[in-house]
């Protein structure tokens, strides 16, 4: 009985492993044909998938920039103003791609992006 509660109590921990890449060109293009095969109002989701334990939707603020949300289960934890056009999917790309990196590496308040793509919010309880 003792080896028993030993063994379901003593297991070793399982390896962190790290979420897969994105593919950004799928998502990009899933991005341009929703947009060009209706008119979507401000703050209506364009598109969204999950990454690792999260969910990033894509949509227009009242200002017609995009901005991606970042939600773990319900509450929404980050959002992100994107300053680009429609024209611009390039540099969506690469603000998908900082936003995921940013999870990836360090999701601290103090390290939300600021430049001249991407602007950074915190919604979380702390």
């Amino acid at each position: 009985m003792r080896n028993f509660l030993r063994n379901l109590f003593q297991r070793e921990k399982e390896p962190d492993i790290p979420a897969p890449e994105p593919n950004y060109t799928e998502i990009i293009n899933k991005i341009k044909q929703t947009e060009e095969s209706q008119d979507i109002q401000p703050g209506r989701k364009i598109h969204a998938f999950d990454y690792d334990l999260f969910e990033l939707r894509l949509d227009r603020d009242i200002t017609n920039q995009y901005r991606i949300t970042v939600f773990r289960g319900s509450e929404r934890v980050y959002s992100f103003t994107v300053f680009v056009t429609k024209q611009e999917l390039q540099k969506l790309d690469k603000a998908y791609r900082d936003v995921i990196s940013f999870l990836k590496e360090n999701p601290s308040v103090a390290h939300l992006p600021d430049n001249d793509l991407l602007k950074g919010f915190y919604f979380g309880n702390s």
